[in-house]
């Protein structure tokens, strides 16, 4: 959506006498859009240039006259520090509003409390608001909810005279064109103050990026990526407030339900839910007529995702009979619902497949934000009967307790659990656990199974490491540190190295370009950071951005400066070949060729001692 900030800040900083619609569907963002992108990118602005802009957000919703309209922009424009000294005693400006009004209710040209308004802006801080000429970025929303008591072609005539004309504002209108009462008039009256639409159509991919930004659930952070595949895959271009949905009923469950399952069961549990309450809050808020979801539907789900049109028990409870527009719905909505959402989303992707669950409860709590905790355990045993079957966890801790076995009973054990790794049944995690375990045994003989445990789990950690998070990186980490180094681990970290330093890479490669094409970065020093040598030798960097007219050398040189690398992890021939590449005669002008040597002389000192904080002053 940068293309959008940038139509919006290029009018807000033009001399245009016209306003500027925002144009999108309901539930599209737009108002999210404004308040937390625009109306903050201008309060950062504002920090260098002391109140450079007022912004002002109010919302047509609710105003039954321009009287109205007046009052809410005007009690915004004195809200705003500085303009409401005078007034610093009252509990609140509508109240001023509604006191004068009283006062002087006999007085026929007192009408309401909109006008006194006026003449307190006009009166009391009349100097003050002329400071504010040309400052005022006014955001009206809601233009499609305007009144029917109110002509659109009025309301544009006041916007115009009073905060486009008299004020100097710039004003940005936010709508669903569509659904506006009026259409021709408003198409008709638009050119006389609108100059510019801009569509505003975000991606699915940037309205969860957003969300998962203001997220503090784990979960949603570290598995982002996971999220957006799912959501590509089906072609969900859900509406902002049903994806805020989704994922305020998904951390509201992993809340109230991550102290209840075993940890080891936890990230697989997760994914599970997360596919529930995505499937069904998207039906709820996307559907309509007969497609409704119903108490009696719940003897008609299975539990198995596989076979989710069998007639096993489970439970979608506590939803209504009745269809949206409260007539009984006569057929088998059971068999509607089921066969919708079958159709829509099973047997299309492994990945849903492999994890979707229905747990009890949960469509009564999108429907009635009710949950039974008590229903809990029941689909976690179904659950766990489904994801870990033939006592999979019961196998897996016996590796710890196997003193009451025999050996052909243990066997059996060692054999289940690599038929469950051979089938994905654990998560990384429990990958790691499960190899440690294995290690251990193997030091005292009682490795009894005669499959490939080794290889095989060696190729599945492997396999999975690739989309793991930073939590679970931890976690290998400590693998190899609390085990004894020999064959058998560094079998695995080779393994793993390499795919590390292609996630490093895939990091920092977007990491480089954001920088070398001016866009806000993280400078902060993290771990990996020593790959960005190799991608400076290895692709068209140097070509591209440093040994070029208008070199941006410094820029990597100040980014250099911030970072503290490992020496072991530096690769040597690469900045070897940096180096020589610098090196090289060029015929570029003296101030590239400086940006250039400083380059060089920073990498040599950088690689040279174990971080580069130590030359951050010579620079």
């Amino acid at each position: 959506m940068e293309h959008i900030t940038k139509s919006i800040l290029n009018y807000v900083n033009s001399s245009s006498v016209y306003g500027m619609m925002l144009n999108g569907a309901w539930g599209s963002g737009k108002t999210f859009f404004i308040k937390e992108v625009i109306i903050k990118e201008l309060e950062e602005i504002n920090k260098g240039d002391k109140e450079k802009y007022y912004s002002i957000y109010v919302s047509l919703y609710g105003c039954d006259s321009l009287l109205d309209v007046k009052k809410k922009i005007n009690i915004s424009i004195l809200k705003i520090d500085g303009l409401r000294k005078k007034m610093s005693q009252m509990n609140s400006l509508e109240r001023i509003g509604n006191m004068f009004s009283n006062i002087f209710s006999s007085n026929k040209y007192v009408k309401s409390g909109a006008l006194v308004i006026e003449e307190l802006i006009e009166i009391s801080d009349e100097k003050k608001l002329k400071k504010m000429k040309n400052k005022v970025i006014l955001f009206i929303d809601d233009l499609e909810r305007l009144s029917s008591k109110i002509e659109i072609n009025d309301l544009f005539g006041l916007i115009s005279s009073l905060y486009l004309e008299n004020l100097g504002a710039k004003v940005v209108f936010i709508s669903n064109i569509n659904e506006i009462n009026n259409i021709d008039i408003y198409e008709n009256t638009k050119e006389k103050i609108i100059d510019k639409t801009v569509l505003f159509n975000p991606s699915t991919e940037y309205s969860i990026s957003n969300i998962a930004k203001f997220s503090d659930n784990r979960f949603i952070i570290d598995n982002k990526k996971w999220i957006l595949e799912i959501f590509d895959f089906f072609n969900d271009s859900l509406n902002l407030r049903t994806l805020q949905s989704i994922f305020y009923n998904f951390e509201y469950f992993d809340m109230l339900l991550s102290s209840k399952v075993d940890k080891m069961h936890k990230h697989k549990l997760q994914k599970s839910l997360f596919l529930n309450v995505m499937v069904i809050t998207s039906f709820v808020k996307e559907s309509s007529g007969n497609e409704v979801l119903t108490e009696q539907d719940a003897n008609n789900w299975s539990y198995d995702s596989n076979y989710i049109s069998s007639l096993n028990s489970y439970d979608l409870e506590s939803l209504n009979k009745e269809d949206k527009i409260g007539k009984k719905n006569q057929g088998r909505n059971d068999l509607i619902v089921l066969n919708k959402i079958n159709a829509k989303y099973h047997g299309k992707n492994e990945e849903f497949d492999n994890y979707i669950f229905y747990f009890n409860g949960i469509t009564d709590f999108v429907l009635h934000g009710f949950y039974d905790e008590t229903i809990f355990n029941d689909s976690y045993s179904k659950w766990k009967s489904l994801f870990y079957p033939s006592q999979n966890m019961d196998d897996f801790s016996i590796l710890s307790n196997f003193d009451k076995l025999n050996d052909v009973e243990f066997k059996k054990r060692q054999d289940a659990i690599i038929k469950s790794v051979e089938n994905d049944k654990y998560s990384f995690e429990e990958l790691i656990d499960i190899y440690r375990k294995f290690i251990s045994l193997e030091k005292v003989d009682l490795i009894l199974t005669k499959k490939d445990y080794d290889q095989l789990l060696v190729n599945k950690i492997s396999s999975n490491y690739v989309n793991v998070s930073r939590k679970e990186v931890e976690k290998v980490e400590l693998f190899f540190l609390d085990s004894e180094q020999n064959e058998r681990t560094k079998l695995l970290k080779d393994s793993l190295q390499d795919i590390e330093i292609e996630r490093f890479k895939n990091e920092y490669r977007k990491e480089l370009i954001y920088l070398l094409e001016d866009k806000q970065i993280d400078y902060s020093s993290r771990r990996g950071n020593e790959v960005i040598f190799c991608l400076l030798s290895e692709e068209d960097f140097l070509d591209k951005y440093i040994l070029c007219d208008n070199s941006r050398a410094l820029k990597i040189v100040y980014y250099i400066s911030q970072q503290v690398f490992s020496k072991e992890n530096i690769n040597h021939k690469a900045v070897d070949e940096i180096i020589r590449k610098l090196e090289k005669t060029n015929n570029l002008g003296k101030i590239d060729n400086y940006k250039i040597s400083q380059l060089a002389r920073v990498i040599n000192k950088s690689t040279s001692s174990l971080t580069a904080s130590t030359f951050k002053n010579s620079l």
